[in-house]
């Protein structure tokens, strides 16, 4: 692998999270700003529905690559706010996996389109993680540790397939924007966004567990 590109998208991220930083690009995406301006951003989805609808899709598109701490959580929680939980949920999934799709893209194609790439290069991590790389993405999008850019950064660096980590993507990103989206009927009751993210939690150790026992407990059932 190209040590050069790899730098680079790092720094491309440490870069775009000073200039967010700096010019308080994430004061945008905060509980409090979508509570003090809820009038305006229902009015607006009132008087311009289908436009409202594009731009918040267009923004899920954006932080998908873009790496703006708890921004695709806040953009989710307005969704279900404005659209209402099942609308909600249905548009940041749909918006969230094309984001993503175009993110793994774009990275992947950074990092390996190059005549110095080797694929013998990725034969001990794709060793590693080949059998149960659905899992640890489908993981890794249920549980909120990882902003979905970074998510997207390494399905790019790992030898995922595209399909497989769109459809890991897909599974993992439905029940937590359908979470989000219907936290986000109750804005005014949540005071910080970590008070919901506790279940998300729960569910990706929930999942963990049961991906690890499940092959055991058929194994023994064959027998």
């Amino acid at each position: 692998m190209n040590k050069k590109r790899i730098i680079l998208i790092s720094l491309f991220f440490v870069l775009s999270f000073i200039l967010i930083k700096y010019y308080e690009f994430d004061q945008i995406f905060t509980l409090e700003n979508i509570k003090k301006n809820d009038a305006i951003l229902q009015k607006n989805v009132n008087e311009n529905y289908f436009l409202s609808v594009l731009i918040f899709m267009l923004l899920h598109i954006i932080l998908s690559t873009v790496p703006i701490p708890g921004g695709d959580t806040v953009v989710a929680l307005s969704g279900g706010y404005l659209f209402g939980a099942i609308l909600g949920g249905i548009y940041s999934t749909i918006a969230i996996s094309i984001g993503s799709t175009i993110a793994f893209i774009f990275f992947r194609y950074f990092i390996r389109h190059h005549k110095n790439f080797s694929p013998k290069k990725y034969i001990k991590m794709k060793d590693k993680i080949k059998k149960k790389e659905t899992i640890y993405f489908v993981l890794l999008r249920i549980v909120p540790v990882l902003p979905t850019s970074i998510i997207n950064f390494l399905g790019a660096l790992s030898p995922i397939h595209l399909t497989t980590f769109i459809f890991a993507s897909i599974v993992g990103i439905i029940p937590i924007s359908f979470l989000y989206s219907y936290s986000g009927t109750r804005l005014h009751e949540i005071h910080s966004v970590t008070e919901i993210f506790i279940i998300p939690i729960f569910l990706g150790l929930f999942f963990l567990i049961l991906t690890i026992l499940m092959p055991k407990f058929f194994a023994k059932f064959k027998k």
